[in-house]
């Protein structure tokens, strides 16, 4: 029986991924259920159980499927060329008698070479607009809710052995949503958080502002990459007015939850009729009982209705979404696989931590100069070895990048980022490595004569230092 349903299962993946349209079956990726049915139901519980809204059914049909995301890595570059700059002003309105409040608006350029401008790397693992729902099947309000922090952690290469669930086979559903349309979302949002960025930026720059509008941005995505990732999830499936109500609950992080919350009914009812009561006791009780009944039904009636609006309105928009989609191309120029864009992040990890510490070398370096200049200046008569000796004679210090007299602390900091570049093993190239070691050896040689004071005692003798 496992043998059956595990080739059933091999067919709907190989059938789901060989259409022409969509991603290649290299480049899919899935995140594989680690929660189990429990797990997932007190998460519909807990989700449902607020005060003004109950859980749809006590015993709700369960499915497991697999949902198609795009996560949407990028670089944003912006640039502000020009805002509006809103101050608050006060004048006298002879009219009104009054001291009158306006807001005076400062139109600001910005030149090239001085304008503001910032990078910004948009992880989907952590941006939340990054992960974009790769399909029309269901609402996108409600699977949005399953996006987190780590949605797309421990995710795998896709394979038959995954759509195997314990009671039957998982659904896969397939990718409908072309890779143009996902970085379109994505860039939406993007703009949108550089808007909200350039804003704060300009009220920190301009005293005395409160408000930035008409804000000009040159703005650019590079470095895109989009990966297809299916995403596992538990639906439950329950009815409401003879409306189809789902939760969707992720398979592999708690708390990620999505769906439509329903009012209670009997609260529902109970609010509609205390407000129609509280404004026939407004009006003195010249608003006819009957009145209020109907009143008091008509109210509850729309409550409890208003989710099946929602539910209608949602259903039309995902339809016009859809069919705004369907012609265009699927852009698999930016399709890549998941690991690509998370070598991408090791490399820039591996980049910052690089310029961390040539900044940190750096100012080390200037406050040693600085240093060293300020002791020469107050200390004139106490120079380094007498007649114009060399204070240096084997190099040691020059080795270092450092200022005869440097501290412990100093010498220490200046071995630890050489030996970070001229480690041998940083290098592939047999050249590079040969040349790499040699220089290692030197800055260990005189590493291991200044680090120890009574070595760097004997050393600064040599010369009257």
């Amino acid at each position: 029986m496992f043998l059956i349903r595990a080739v059933c299962a091999g067919k709907k993946l190989r059938r789901s991924i060989s259409s022409s349209a969509g991603p290649s079956v290299e480049h899919l990726r899935a995140v594989p259920f680690t929660r189990s049915r429990e797990d997932a139901r007190s998460d519909y519980d807990a989700y449902h159980s607020s005060v003004i809204s109950y859980v749809p059914s006590l015993s709700p049909s369960v499915k497991e499927r697999f949902l198609p995301f795009w996560a949407v890595c990028s670089v944003a570059k912006v640039a502000i060329d020009s805002a509006q700059i809103g101050y608050l002003k006060h004048r006298y309105n002879f009219a009104t008698k009054r001291m009158e409040t306006y807001t005076s608006w400062q139109l600001v350029y910005f030149s090239k070479n001085e304008r503001p401008s910032w990078e910004r790397r948009h992880d989907p693992n952590e941006d939340l607009d990054m992960q974009i729902y790769a399909s029309y099947e269901y609402r996108r309000a409600y699977v949005n809710g399953l996006r987190c922090v780590g949605c797309f952690s421990g995710a795998t290469r896709l394979t038959p052995e995954m759509v195997e669930g314990p009671d039957g086979v998982r659904g896969l559903e397939e990718f409908r949503m072309n890779a143009q349309a996902a970085l379109d979302l994505a860039k939406t949002a993007v703009y949108r958080q550089a808007q909200a960025n350039a804003r704060d930026f300009l009220l920190r720059i301009f005293p005395g502002s409160w408000d930035a509008r008409g804000i000009n941005l040159d703005f650019l995505m590079d470095s895109v990459l989009v990966a297809p990732i299916y995403v596992p999830v538990y639906i439950f499936e329950s009815s409401y007015f003879t409306e189809m109500v789902r939760t969707f609950v992720h398979g592999a992080r708690s708390s990620a939850v999505g769906g439509q919350r329903l009012y209670h009914a009997p609260l529902a009812a109970i609010g509609g009729g205390m407000a129609c009561a509280a404004m026939a006791y407004h009006m003195s009780g010249s608003v006819p009982l009957g009145a209020c009944v109907v009143a008091a039904t008509i109210a509850s009636t729309v409550a409890l209705l208003f989710p099946v609006l929602v539910l209608r309105f949602r259903e039309w928009w995902r339809v016009r979404e859809s069919a705004q989609h369907v012609w265009r191309d699927w852009g698999q120029e930016y399709v890549n696989a998941y690991e690509m864009w998370e070598e991408l992040a090791r490399k820039q990890q591996t980049r910052r931590e690089e310029a961390r510490q040539r900044r940190f070398y750096e100012e080390q370096t200037r406050y040693r100069r600085s240093d060293y200049s300020r002791q020469r200046q107050e200390e004139p008569s106490s120079g380094y070895g007498g007649g114009g000796s060399n204070p240096d004679p084997k190099g040691y210090y020059a080795r270092l990048g450092l200022q005869p007299g440097a501290s412990e602390s100093e010498i220490k900091a200046a071995f630890r980022a050489l030996a970070l570049k001229h480690h041998p093993d940083r290098h592939q190239d047999p050249g590079n490595k040969a040349k790499a070691k040699a220089n290692f050896v030197r800055i260990t040689e005189a590493y291991e004569v200044l680090r120890d004071p009574n070595k760097r005692r004997e050393y600064q003798q040599q010369r009257g230092y």
